[in-house]
């Protein structure tokens, strides 16, 4: 237990799962430090219920609780993982101390996975390393859209060790030869491939164009995703060998959600970056939490994602070691040097909403816009408004 705990200091919820622990047992070991967590049981488990009665001293501060909420309604959220017919109930003992409800009464759904199904999200891309296959245009290359282009492999660094880490890309010349490269910079759990008819449009303009796959995604090596962490280490391995091998002069940026992100994130640490067109990209820290559990179909309360975001970032560090307090990307907005920042977003985006982006922009110095669209959802498709005010910005701009 106290390797588990590991870096909990200052928390207050644990979340123990029956998936990879014997409840009970962790369960008073846990007591002992005066956390709060939750021992979540399987409907079909009422047997392992009755072990508590071996812990006295455990059953003296729990409550036996079903369903997820307590202060809630009586349902679970459901699961991508899991949902396969009729949904069960599931119930568990929520152990507090000081007998007060906390914030394990939310993370506590589908068997207690709710969490875990959050940090895998958050950490991991899930056709690599999830057993889920990947979109079919995954396997898309240039060639699709009839452009020639170069297969590239360059080198990132891992921030604690140094290591390197293998990335791949490809570069496509522009139509009209010059000295300026569109660096094209995917969403999470996404692949360079989902830009490919970015790369057209921006190629049959003249724009020389690079895109390649973060760290753990796409065709790169590396094992975890960490929104933007890490992955500016990559868009700065892009950017310098674009600027040594290509001989590029002049760096633009065009990222959808984790790209858009990163970029901001880059440019405000090294001022590197001549243009950004940021698509889709959150604000706040909270934001990337509050999305996922949207994703996840979880209801989290508004007013208890900050302590969720805590929690999550917590494990993660524990996982991948990035500092999650980076992922504010309202104050890395604050700090760009005079770069011009085409800002655009779907006015009905379920991920993030459109409001992250007016946050932004309020952010932002000048030279700035803004551009609100509706693309039915579907950013792997540049509309005609988003391509003529791309186009238009670069012009200007680059």
């Amino acid at each position: 237990i106290s390797a588990y705990t590991k870096g909990w200091h200052g928390f207050s919820t644990m979340v123990i799962s029956q998936r990879r622990f014997h409840s009970p047992s962790y369960a008073a070991a846990a007591m002992a430090a005066g956390i709060t967590f939750l021992a979540p049981f399987p409907p079909s488990g009422a047997a392992r219920v009755d072990d508590l009665n071996d812990f006295p001293d455990l059953l003296a501060h729990a409550s036996l609780v079903t369903p997820a909420f307590a202060d809630g309604p009586s349902h679970s959220p459901p699961s991508p993982k899991k949902q396969v017919g009729k949904k069960q109930k599931k119930r568990a003992w929520i152990v507090d101390p000081n007998r007060q409800k906390s914030l394990a009464d939310v993370l506590f759904c589908e068997g207690g996975s709710c969490l875990e199904d959050m940090v895998d999200y958050y950490t991991l891309t899930p056709w690599r390393f999830q057993g889920i296959k990947p979109p079919a245009h995954f396997k898309d290359t240039p060639k699709n859209e009839g452009l020639a282009h170069e297969e590239v492999t360059f080198q990132s660094y891992l921030p604690h060790d140094g290591k390197p880490v293998n990335l791949r890309g490809w570069y496509i010349n522009g139509s009209m030869p010059n000295d300026n490269v569109v660096v094209l910079c995917h969403a999470n759990h996404g692949s360079k491939s989902d830009l490919i008819k970015y790369a057209k449009f921006l190629h049959n303009h003249g724009h020389n164009v690079f895109m390649f796959d973060f760290r753990g995604q796409g065709e790169s090596d590396g094992l975890y995703v960490t929104y933007g962490v890490h992955e500016k280490e990559d868009l700065r391995a892009a950017i310098d060998y674009l600027k040594a091998k290509q001989g590029a002069k002049k760096i633009a940026v065009y990222g959808q959600r984790l790209g858009a992100a990163t970029a901001f994130m880059e440019d405000a640490a090294h001022h590197n970056i001549d243009v950004i067109v940021a698509d889709s990209s959150w604000a706040e820290v909270t934001n990337v939490a509050a999305g996922y559990a949207r994703r996840l179909n979880y209801d989290i309360p508004t007013a208890l994602i900050p302590s969720l975001v805590e929690i999550l970032h917590a494990l993660s560090n524990a996982r991948t070691g990035a500092d999650y307090t980076q992922l504010d990307i309202r104050q890395h907005a604050s700090r760009l040097d005079r770069t011009p920042v085409l800002l655009i977003h779907d006015t009905n985006d379920p991920l993030y909403p459109h409001q992250n982006s007016v946050v932004l922009y309020g952010a932002l110095g000048e030279p700035k816009e803004l551009l609100s669209v509706d693309r039915v959802r579907n950013l792997l498709v540049p509309t005609r408004v988003v391509q003529e005010r791309v186009l238009a910005f670069l012009g200007q701009h680059f």
